[in-house]
């Protein structure tokens, strides 16, 4: 039941002012002639004395007692006006009493400002004044009050209306529920005359569709097929208007195909990613077997126990045959050639993927190293690694590859015409190699070196010394081949491991003693140092890095730039305080850092 407003009725009023008339604050007050007005009686007294010097006092007297009316008036509205404001500042719980204030503030301003005045006319008169002012005041304190208490009203009734809005949306409560609920609210308050018949229809006709739309809503997003059912069984239709609830229903289906199809997409997705997760798996046990077989390591049961396909280049049958035949992985030059001319051709070289080039390596025309070499130069030209040198060793390769085309190398027979070609490149790979920090000049020159003999022999046909295939080759192309031996360098020891590489480090698990497992699968971490043995750019490391964490270890880099693994601080300090008891953290977390370090 809401709070019955109490209407103030003015008990009195003085000359010139209505009782029932809302008194301005800022108009409020009384003017010099209200006072004069009010003391008229001293004029009355004055005028029995004809003397000129009484009148003259008399004149002083009233004169004072307008001045002091005045004053106490001026005293009396700046109280006033201080309480006013604050009325106006009470909360929702103080409105309801703020009449009784105004009541004790009009006997207390009374008390105030008249206890102290002798004259009784004055006296009167500023009674007077405080009566007709505070009445105009508590009049607009009850029009406060009751424009307030429907404020605070609709805004109950607002958020009562937002509650159930929100339920509905969440599917806490029926659209019945709620709105009957609300219903039975807004008749509580029309009853109590809290509100007007029309706001109340107005207000349920609108909280209904509200509900109704925001049921539809959470319904049509969290369950669709669900919100289609009972939007086919009518429970809507009272609620909202035919062309709304199609609307929902278009809506519902068009959400329930759009999740069926992406659902179709995800699974479709993860079963390919799960595909290339394995073939990326195969890829790398692939890797891992020809770098063992050109060790002596590989075996029967690591291959048979792999979980390679059982034919195919990269299979178990491809490598049992490779094995049982005592297959020696050796790096066919034409076939390494052929790569780096694709990849100076490519439009862009990052379309070519590492898994086309070490797919070489399973067919045997390609070692493990030499493929690393050939997608080490693909990136850099991707990358722009050393532009001036990428380009210049790219315009070297395509001279020969021109040179080849044209049958320079050997117009008679295309087989050794190639196979030169490949052999030149190799050379220039070399080359490169051994002298990293070679200007693009000096890469021409060595090109210019091998296809020297090569353009006399082609322009110059009739100087059979010099033309491949004819007699006096083989002493010449031999003391040429010899010179370019030197110029380009011996191979290359094989590079010690890269912990920041793609590699394994295959030296120091064998110097561990540690081996592959009946699967040929290599341990990802030295149990006996805790070193991680793959490089950080290996397919699988960030497996390792997750494998690791579910343990409850971390993995970090020591001052050699190696990769090692070690217990969090927290794992480290729980276990470390169930035998050195005595210990304090700071102690343990002192020895944790001096042990493990790094960065």
């Amino acid at each position: 039941m809401s709070p019955v407003i109490p209407k103030y009725t003015r008990q009195q009023s003085i000359p010139g002012k209505s009782g029932n008339v809302l008194q301005n604050p800022a108009n409020a007050g009384l003017e010099s002639q209200a006072i004069a007005g009010a003391f008229k009686t001293f004029g009355d007294e004055a005028s029995k004395f004809g003397d000129v010097i009484v009148k003259r006092r008399e004149e002083l007297k009233k004169q004072k007692l307008i001045s002091d009316g005045l004053q106490i008036k001026s005293l009396y509205d700046e109280d006033r006006r201080a309480f006013m404001a604050t009325e106006a500042q009470v909360n929702d719980a103080d409105i309801y009493t703020n009449l009784d204030r105004g009541k004790k503030f009009k006997e207390d301003s009374e008390k105030k400002h008249t206890d102290n005045i002798q004259d009784p006319g004055l006296k009167l008169a500023v009674k007077s004044y405080i009566h007709s002012d505070m009445d105009g005041n508590l009049d607009q304190l009850s029009s406060f009050q009751a424009k307030r208490h429907g404020e605070l009203i609709s805004q109950r009734l607002d958020n009562e209306e937002a509650g159930a809005v929100k339920d509905a949306a969440l599917g806490l409560k029926t659209v019945d529920e709620l709105v009957s609920n609300y219903t039975d609210i807004i008749k509580m308050q029309l009853d109590a005359g809290g509100i007007k018949g029309k706001e109340a229809e107005d207000r349920i006709v609108k909280a209904t569709q509200k509900i109704a739309e925001a049921q539809l809503d959470g319904l049509v997003v969290n369950d669709p097929t669900g919100a289609e059912v009972l939007i086919k069984a009518g429970v809507y239709n009272k609620y909202l208007p035919g062309e709304k609830i199609n609307i929902y229903a278009a809506k519902a289906k068009a959400i329930k195909e759009a999740r069926e199809k992406d659902a179709k997409d995800v699974a479709k997705e993860a079963k390919r990613l799960k595909e290339e997760e394995l073939k990326e798996a195969r890829e790398q046990r692939g890797i891992e077997f020809a770098k063992a077989l050109s060790q002596g390591k590989l075996t029967e049961q690591m291959i048979v126990a792999s979980n390679l396909e059982g034919t195919g280049e990269n299979s178990i049958n491809s490598w049992l045959e490779k094995l049982r035949s005592k297959t020696v992985i050796k790096t066919d030059t034409v076939f390494e050639a052929q790569w780096y001319e694709k990849i100076d051709g490519a439009e862009d070289p990052a379309t070519i993927t590492n898994s086309e080039i070490r797919a070489g390596i399973f067919t045997g025309k390609v070692s493990v190293d030499d493929a690393n070499k050939i997608i080490a130069y693909k990136d850099k030209l991707i990358k722009g690694d050393d532009p001036l040198k990428s380009e210049a060793v790219k315009i070297a390769r395509i001279r020969l590859t021109d040179a080849k085309n044209k049958k320079m190398f050997n117009s008679e027979d295309m087989a050794k015409n190639s196979a030169q070609w490949g052999k030149y490149n190799s050379l220039l790979t070399r080359y490169v190699e051994n002298n990293p920090k070679a200007i693009p000049e000096e890469i021409y020159s060595f090109v210019d070196t091998i296809m020297e003999p090569v353009k006399q022999g082609w322009i110059g046909g009739m100087i059979d010394a010099l033309r491949f295939g004819t007699p006096g080759e083989d002493k010449l192309q031999k003391e040429k081949e010899t010179q370019l031996e030197s110029l380009a360098g011996t191979e290359k020891e094989k590079k010690k491991f890269d912990p920041e590489g793609a590699d394994y480090d295959y030296e120091s698990a064998k110097s561990d003693g540690l081996s592959p497992d009946e699967t040929g699968h290599w341990p990802s971490r030295n149990p006996k140092t805790g070193q991680i043995l793959k490089g950080k750019k290996h397919p699988t490391f960030h497996k390792t890095i997750i494998e690791e964490e579910k343990v409850g270890y971390e993995i970090y880099k020591d001052k050699t730039g190696k990769y090692y693994s070690r217990p969090t601080l927290q794992k480290f300090l729980k276990e470390a305080r169930k035998v050195n008891k005595g210990m304090s953290d700071a102690d343990l977390t002192q020895y944790y850092n001096k042990k493990y370090g790094g960065e």
